[in-house]
């Protein structure tokens, strides 16, 4: 068994946050983007430089962050939020909840605590996932074809 390794070392913070967004594209609005000007590294060679200077000191370096603009929906405001060894941070935001300078673990967690109408959409996404049922998986044991087969969950 492997351990984790001894720090949190993010060397494509960009491609993340474009990942993060298109994951929650049910619960913002698609004007939502990453900022890649503010963001680095951009380019392979910066990628490559900071994956070696993080393996050399064991951290990422502090200038590697993306950063994106989240338009909520509903009309709820917009929020500038940044990823970065931390996590997701919101820089700012016109949201009525005012979270700025608070950090999160994930992007879920920072639009949960962020966003009610993705709270909405995020529970309407689910129940409706239920409601298309849990396709059933078949297990085979050649052992015994009389035995019962358990009902395996997706």
């Amino acid at each position: 068994m492997s351990s984790p390794p001894p720090s949190n070392i993010l060397e494509d913070p960009i491609g993340e946050l474009e990942a993060a967004i298109r994951a929650h594209a049910f619960g913002i609005d698609p004007l939502s983007h990453v900022l890649v000007g503010q963001s680095y590294p951009r380019t392979n060679a910066e990628r490559i430089a900071v994956a070696s200077e993080a393996r050399s000191n064991k951290q990422t370096p502090e200038s590697v962050r993306a950063r994106a603009k989240v338009v909520l929906l509903e009309n709820e405001g917009e929020a500038e939020i940044v990823l970065d060894q931390r996590g997701y941070t919101i820089e700012s935001t016109t949201a009525t909840t005012d979270l700025t300078a608070r950090t999160f673990e994930s992007f879920d967690a920072l639009l949960i605590a962020l966003s009610p109408a993705y709270v909405r959409a995020m529970n309407a996404a689910v129940a409706a996932r239920f409601a298309e049922g849990v396709p059933e998986r078949r297990y085979h044991s050649h052992e015994d074809e009389d035995e019962e087969e358990p009902k395996w969950i997706d």
